[in-house]
């Protein structure tokens, strides 16, 4: 009886074995090398968005890494505070007393928005035992503690709002760089090279 027999060739069998063996790893290793780059490219931004003067790297967490096991990396981003007046080009401009008159800031220089250029023509300095930094409130009411304190934009507030332009560019860096290293590793896997938990590989080993 004729006809057409297609199998899979005994030679492949050790290339699948292998590749299947040291996929995972190489996953792993893709992904925590685009986690760190979206940090990288993000930090920045973060900080240009604010439109901050002073540090925010104690705000963003290290890469909690990926495993074989558990294909997600992420990072951390802690509460932080910042005065308004931390930011660049914020004018205080004093009224009836020191401490009293006028707000004129912007955060959200890249992302835009309603804080992109911020007014509070009524507004009153903060200083005390609980306000190291000078800070701005405004009132909210006639009683004592009616008042609301003006922050700039904070990494961890920023960063989960997928709007914002620092959110933006760390998901699109991520993507594109995820991208990238899992098309290397299993080229790389696939051609009888070894891959590397750096999600890099070398041919011929």
């Amino acid at each position: 009886m004729s006809g057409i027999y297609v199998k899979v060739s005994d030679t492949l069998t050790p290339l699948i074995m292998k590749v299947a063996r040291e996929t995972p790893q190489a996953l792993s290793g893709a992904v925590n090398t685009a986690t760190k780059a979206a940090r990288k490219y993000a930090v920045p931004v973060i900080k240009q968005d604010a439109n901050l003067t002073e540090s925010i790297t104690k705000e963003i967490g290290r890469v909690q890494l990926a495993s074989p096991g558990n294909l997600t990396a992420r990072v951390e981003f802690k509460p932080g505070r910042h005065s308004i007046l931390r930011t660049g080009g914020a004018t205080f401009s004093p009224g009836t007393s020191w401490n009293r008159g006028s707000l004129s800031a912007s955060t959200h220089r890249l992302s835009g928005g309603g804080s992109a250029s911020l007014s509070a023509p009524k507004s009153f300095i903060l200083r005390g035992a609980n306000h190291g930094k000078f800070m701005i409130a405004y009132r909210t009411g006639k009683a004592r503690k009616a008042f609301k304190v003006i922050y700039a934009a904070s990494a961890k507030a920023t960063m989960h709002d997928e709007t914002q332009k620092p959110a933006q560019i760390f998901i699109q860096t991520a993507q594109r760089e995820l991208d990238r290293e899992v098309s290397s590793a299993l080229q790389t896997a696939f051609a009888g090279g070894h891959v590397s938990a750096g999600g890099h590989g070398s041919e011929g080993e």
